[in-house]
C-alpha cells in the first residue's frame, strides 16, 4: 500500500467510527425498553409524603394518557428538566413523578425548592418499580396511555426540543377523543 491508500483508509475508518459512535449516542435515548407496549406493572408504591403513609397504584395516579418521569434529588439534569415539566403542567399535561432511590426528606425538599410538576409523586426507594419498567436512571419519561400501557420510554431529560420532536405528536394522538 502507497502512503497515500493508508492516509485515505485511515481517514475514511476514523469518519466510520466516529459515525458509529454519534448515531449510537443520539440513538440511546430512543431506544424501546421491554415495558414498551405492555401495561404499567401493578404495585402499591408509597406517595411521597413526611410520613409515607399513603399508597397508591401508579396506573391509578391520574386518568388518561399521562406522563411518568422517574426523577431524584441527586439526579443534576432532573433539575434542569423541571423547568420544561412544569411548563408542560400548566399546558394541563398531567405527570406523575417516580422519585427513585431517594431519601423522602430530600425528594420533598428538592420539591420545595424547585417546585414541582406532578399532579403526584410516588417513592420508588429500592429501585425494584423502575427496574420492572426497564429505567436505568434519572431522568426518564415514559408515555402511558389511558389503558395504563406504556407507549414510549425516553431516557434524558425532557425540554422543549425533545417534547416538539419526540413525545408531543404521540401525546396529542393518544389524548384525542377515541371514536
Amino acid at each position: 500500500m502507497t502512503p497515500r491508500t493508508v492516509i485515505a483508509s485511515i481517514v475514511v475508518l476514523s469518519g466510520s467510527l466516529w459515525a458509529a459512535g454519534l448515531y449510537v449516542s443520539q440513538d440511546r435515548r430512543s431506544l424501546d425498553s421491554a415495558a414498551v407496549d405492555y401495561p404499567l406493572p401493578s404495585a402499591l408504591l408509597p406517595v411521597l409524603s413526611a410520613d409515607g403513609q399513603d399508597v397508591l397504584n401508579p396506573t391509578e395516579a391520574v386518568s388518561g394518557p399521562f406522563l411518568l418521569n422517574v426523577w431524584a434529588s441527586w439526579c443534576v439534569s432532573c433539575r434542569s428538566e423541571n423547568a420544561h415539566l412544569k411548563k408542560l403542567k400548566t399546558l394541563g399535561i398531567p405527570i406523575v413523578g417516580l422519585n427513585l432511590r431517594d431519601e423522602p426528606e430530600s425528594a420533598l425538599n428538592w420539591l420545595a425548592r424547585y417546585g414541582s410538576p406532578y399532579q403526584v409523586t410516588l417513592s420508588d426507594f429500592d429501585g425494584a418499580y423502575a427496574t420492572a419498567l426497564g429505567v436505568t436512571g434519572a431522568p426518564e419519561t415514559l408515555l402511558v396511555d389511558r389503558d395504563g400501557h406504556i407507549r414510549f420510554h425516553y431516557q434524558g431529560l425532557i425540554d422543549e426540543r425533545v417534547w416538539n420532536q419526540r413525545l408531543r405528536g404521540l401525546y396529542q394522538t393518544l389524548a384525542s377523543p377515541q371514536l
